[in-house]
């Protein structure tokens, strides 16, 4: 698998419609910008990593998103208010 922190630089990628990551071994946190630029994003799978720190709110800025799959890590604090502006996850 591929390995080292997630690359914050996936944000200029901003019609990029499905990440699928999971079953790696990325460390550090979710960058803030994969979920604030990517406003076409349907699908984030980063689950089974090494993922740690908070989720980050500007994921509510994620609006077309259906799918958000991040179990298996070891993400820290609440769950942001704004996870609820996600109103088309399944």
């Amino acid at each position: 698998g591929i390995s080292g922190t997630f690359p914050s630089s996936i944000d200029h990628l901003t019609l990029l419609r499905n990440i699928d990551l999971a079953n790696n071994a990325f460390t550090g946190s979710i960058p803030t910008e994969v979920a604030g630029n990517m406003k076409k994003m349907v699908s984030l799978s980063l689950s089974n990593n090494m993922l740690t720190g908070r989720i980050p709110f500007d994921i509510g800025q994620a609006s077309a998103l259906t799918k958000l799959d991040l179990h298996a890590n070891s993400v820290s604090g609440s769950i942001p208010s704004e996870i609820g502006l996600l109103t088309n996850l399944e």
